[in-house]
């Protein structure tokens, strides 16, 4: 079934229209718009409407990566009730093992149209795989930063940033400068970088905004329910850098016993039974956080941090949180900016 495009969508989508059609030079411009109300769904119909010939998207993390070309691809091709793609990748690890196994010679001679399709529609620059012929390419921007030189400024006539308020470094700047498109367009929902200040080093204007109360209201957006919960610590005495605390002294003290088990106290009160993500200060915190859970009779409670001999199958662990197998996932630092996964109910 054809995804209906919302009034707020339609409306964005015609702003840059208007905006690119009216442009003597690079529109370099962002759509601010809420967690949940489809970022990423707006600029796949934009970039559609605009018929962009040659699209690069740029993401962050790995997870990232994947989760970026699955949903382009899903947008795609999720308009046609008789092609599933979500049914063909979900027989592979990922979007780069998709591509790995389709190219192989084996691979071409045993692959089904849909998945013949599937594969010319998109190319992954990341870790060994440079792959430059395809119309939609995702690219992740440490790789991409790497090999700017392989790459003509005019190969793209429109780059979209995902998350564009974590693209505020050198590394950013020297990309994008790379480049010539006709459009630079960045997506977020919140238009500050993690210093607080605005991205107009890189784009010169917030074409369109859409807030979460706007969502709410509208009905698009549930409601929340916040609720804070008093401990007898105080922060009085932990030291700041660079306007955050510091995290080696914040860790020492709201990692108590006494603090994780009023965290799992205050669960059991208020989100029993609910499937939740909790965030953490530092690998230490995640691990004793944990074991509050699992000593607590939840031993479908895990962790992921970045640290790869701490959390050795990072992408297995979050995906048995996806499937429903874990009940909690406390991370530090991985299920953050552009995490997608809409049946968790409590953080």
């Amino acid at each position: 079934m054809k995804k209906e495009i919302r009034p707020y969508q339609r409306e964005a989508i015609d702003t840059v229209k208007k905006k690119l059609q009216k442009a003597k030079s690079i529109v370099r411009g962002m759509l601010v718009m809420a967690t949940g109300t489809g970022k990423t769904f707006t600029a796949v119909r934009t970039i559609a409407e605009l018929k962009f010939k040659k699209v690069l998207w740029i993401t962050h993390t790995e997870e990232l990566v994947d989760q970026s070309a699955k949903a382009l691809i899903y947008e795609y091709f999720g308009t046609d009730t008789d092609f599933h793609p979500e049914a063909i990748l979900d027989n592979y690890a990922d979007v780069i093992d998709f591509k790995a196994k389709n190219q192989s010679a084996f691979g071409l001679f045993n692959q089904s149209h849909a998945e013949q399709l599937i594969n010319q529609s998109f190319g992954i620059i990341k870790a060994e795989r440079m792959d430059i012929e395809e119309p939609l390419i995702i690219a992740s921007i440490q790789t991409l930063h790497r090999r700017l030189a392989k790459l003509p400024q005019d190969m793209f006539d429109c780059i979209v940033i995902d998350e564009c308020d974590l693209a505020g470094a050198k590394t950013w700047m020297k990309v994008l400068d790379h480049f010539t498109p006709k459009l630079l367009l960045g997506l977020t929902a919140t238009p500050y970088r993690t210093d607080n200040m605005l991205l107009s080093n890189l784009f010169d204007e917030t074409l369109y905004e859409y807030t979460i109360e706007q969502g709410i209201e509208d009905g698009f957006l549930c409601e929340l329910d916040a609720i804070r919960i008093r401990t007898d610590l105080s922060l009085d005495n932990v030291g700041s850098q660079g306007g955050d605390f510091k995290t080696g002294e914040l860790e020492q003290v709201v990692n108590t016993p006494k603090r994780n088990n009023l965290i799992v106290d205050s669960y059991e009160k208020y989100a029993l039974g609910r499937q939740f993500m909790g965030f953490c200060v530092d690998i230490q915190h995640a691990k004793d956080l944990t074991n509050t859970f699992k000593n607590r009779g939840y031993s479908n409670v895990d962790f992921v941090v970045g640290d790869k001999q701490e959390t050795t199958d990072r992408k297995g662990t979050i995906s048995r949180f996806k499937s429903g197998e874990l009940l909690g996932l406390n991370n530090v630092m991985v299920l953050t900016v552009g995490f997608d996964y809409s049946e968790v109910s409590c953080l």
